[in-house]
């Protein structure tokens, strides 16, 4: 089995990044591998995105 690990560090306050890790939809605003993203507002355990 192979393992692949990525770092990327953010240059931004820790609010905004737990805002964007809270909010799923808000994604590919910091990441450019999502185009858009739909599902709903609040990050769900088992929900798909």
């Amino acid at each position: 089995m192979t393992h692949q690990r990525a770092t990327r560090y953010l240059n931004a306050p820790l609010d905004r990044i737990r805002h964007a890790l809270l909010d799923p939809r808000a994604l590919p605003e910091w990441n450019p591998a999502f185009r858009s993203l739909t599902g709903p507002a609040h990050a769900t355990a088992g929900t798909p995105y």
